[in-house]
């Protein structure tokens, strides 16, 4: 075995059953076995798309000062479609980057 490939199972052995669960899933979607590039490009485990849609608008907007009674309104699913048609990607629970 080469010394690269040592430092790839190593790498992998470093990391925590999630995450491994995550790269498996990241490897075969993405055809990518560096871990660097996973770690980069992991966003988490969520139970849809739309849940993760609404955890970038808790974090990056707050929808109630910026639209008052109107952030009731907000189209959450619309927003998951447009983030993952270019931007993310998920499978299995498990959200990543495309870039």
């Amino acid at each position: 075995m080469d010394e690269e490939r040592f430092d790839k199972i190593m790498e992998f052995a470093d990391l925590d059953d999630d995450d491994r669960e995550a790269f498996e899933a990241f490897s075969d979607a993405f055809g990518n076995e560096s871990i660097e590039s996973f770690k980069e490009r992991y966003m988490g485990k969520w139970e849809s798309e739309k849940d993760f849609a609404e955890h970038i608008i808790d974090v990056c907007y707050n929808l109630d000062d910026m639209m008052g009674h109107l952030a009731s309104y907000f189209d959450y699913e619309a927003y998951a479609r447009d983030l993952f048609i270019d931007d993310y990607y998920f499978t299995d629970g498990y959200v990543f980057r495309r870039y």
